[in-house]
């Protein structure tokens, strides 16, 4: 399965790793209070 066969698919995940990271540094900011 080729990511350019599931470009949602793609999105999706794209967006899945987005969210954690924000999540990760968000968490990181709200830990130094």
């Amino acid at each position: 399965m080729r990511p350019a066969d599931h470009p949602l698919l793609v999105l999706v995940a794209g967006w899945t790793a987005v969210v954690v990271l924000m999540g990760a540094i968000l968490a990181m900011i709200l830990d130094r209070w």
